[in-house]
């Protein structure tokens, strides 16, 4: 359907039915949910995986909730888990985005004040 340049608006394509849209699933959004939704074992504390991640984790005295919290979007971004493997940044990564989706008409000045600022992407510094 797209090469080079979208013939019909992916809005378009991807937008309900009843919005005049074609209905189709966003196939990049889905991609990101499955991987996002990896993150559900991480926190899983029967998880081996999840033992691994904090052991590592525990060398920079934080444990996964800290990672949860945090908005990071870029892996290379986000220094706290470069040395995780790939797939795991991705996860976290993913799941960022899937929040950003989900959260951002919802933030309050409450909740954004309980944010870390370190590995934040709502928070910018410009020279």
């Amino acid at each position: 359907m797209w090469n080079k340049h979208d013939r019909i608006k992916r809005d378009t394509v991807i937008g309900k039915r009843a919005d005049g849209g074609v209905g189709l699933v966003d196939i990049e959004l889905k991609f990101k949910a499955l991987k996002a939704a990896w993150s559900k074992i991480l926190v899983n504390k029967d998880c081996v995986l999840n033992h691994i991640i904090d052991s590592y984790l525990s060398r920079f005295q934080i444990d996964i909730n800290y990672i949860l919290s945090l908005s990071e979007t870029k892996s290379s971004n986000f220094t706290i888990i470069e040395h995780l493997p790939v797939f795991f940044q991705e996860i976290l990564c993913k799941l960022n985005e899937c929040k950003q989706i989900i959260y951002e008409e919802k933030i309050t000045k409450v909740s954004f004040a309980h944010q870390p600022i370190w590995n934040n992407n709502r928070f910018k510094y410009n020279n």
